[in-house]
């Protein structure tokens, strides 16, 4: 049962490990949260115009879960990341910080002689 020599190894992946997990076309959270509002709103209002405006707005907002899960799927987790470490990584550093270090190469004195062994030998080869 060995493979022969130079033959790759594969892996079959199920779609279900690597597809993203979407509700009613977008980011499952979201779609919850939406509907949750939604019901939320009917229930406040109790009333059939409170009805047809949680029915308007979930349609509306739905829509635009959909269209932003089309274009990445996990854009609302990668947001609320975002916003939830901003305070620890600022985009900009602070008024009292250090300056950084400057980084310099410094050549191994082994290199100027050869440099220099590599110049006169140019420089000979030229005249002649």
């Amino acid at each position: 049962m060995s493979d022969p020599q130079g033959a790759t190894r594969q892996v079959v992946l199920h779609a279900s490990l690597v597809r993203p997990k979407l509700l009613m076309g977008g980011e499952r959270k979201a779609v919850l949260c939406n509907y949750g509002g939604g019901f939320a709103l009917f229930m406040l209002t109790r009333s059939v115009p409170g009805l047809v405006a949680a029915v308007v707005l979930c349609a509306i907002v739905q829509g635009v879960l959909v269209v932003l899960a089309k274009r990445d799927p996990q854009s609302l987790q990668v947001n609320y990341r975002s916003m939830k470490y901003q305070a620890f990584y600022s985009s900009a550093a602070s008024i009292d910080a250090r300056p950084g270090d400057v980084h310099t190469v410094r050549q191994a004195p082994i290199d100027y002689l050869v440099f220099a062994l590599q110049s006169v030998l140019k420089g000979k080869k030229g005249k002649q």
